[in-house]
């Protein structure tokens, strides 16, 4: 017997006994991503399980300056979550975000980000 046959008598057997096999194309887990940089947190979570393509979080420690975190889609395009002082907020995205950055405003540096992530 050959290892095709061989596969597809398991694959019926397991079929016909309700076993589910693994897919080769599974669909890629959830991935959520954090980013903190003096004091601003970000998080972008690609599989929100709310019906959105993308959801942007953003939390702010500063008592005195509203940062933001920036978001960029795959096609380019970036937009940006503005936090107020001592405040948290979020976005739905209604396409893939890909990546995020943290920003934080000071008078002295003005505005500094982290990398993108």
């Amino acid at each position: 017997m050959n290892k095709f046959t061989q596969a597809m008598g398991i694959a019926a057997i397991s079929a016909a006994i309700g076993l589910a096999l693994p897919s080769t194309a599974e669909a890629s887990p959830a991935t959520v991503h954090t980013i903190t940089f003096l004091g601003v947190t970000g998080q972008l979570d690609t599989s929100p399980g709310n019906g959105a393509a993308s959801w942007v979080w953003g939390s702010n420690s500063s008592p005195g300056y509203t940062n933001h975190v920036d978001y960029q889609f795959y096609d380019g395009e970036i937009k940006n979550l503005y936090i107020p002082p001592n405040s948290s907020v979020s976005v739905n995205a209604s396409k893939d975000v890909w990546r995020i950055r943290v920003c934080s405003y000071s008078l002295i540096n003005h505005d500094q980000c982290s990398g993108w992530s």
